[in-house]
């Protein structure tokens, strides 16, 4: 459904106040993110979801572990398939 110019003058506008948002805490935020590590994610999600969970922690691998580490990948895939 198009939008009329009224609608698309407040789509813009709340565009620029999100962006605007973004980038003032972004720049207040970013000690958090530049030290925000895997190590820090794994720590929360445990605390948050708990370890009822199947987690497996690969520490040397990095965002492709089916590449980097296929072995450990399908031994970690194998012990949560025998706990189901």
């Amino acid at each position: 459904m198009p939008l009329n110019g009224s609608a698309m003058a407040s789509s813009i506008r709340l565009v620029s106040e999100a962006r605007w948002r973004f980038q003032s805490s972004s720049s207040a935020n970013e000690g958090i993110f530049r030290d925000w590590t895997a190590a820090r994610s794994s720590a929360w999600y445990r605390e948050v979801i708990g370890r009822d969970h199947f987690t497996v922690e690969l520490p040397t691998i990095g965002h492709y572990p089916q590449v980097e580490a296929p072995a450990e990948v399908v031994k970690a895939y194998l012990r949560f398939l025998r706990q189901l």
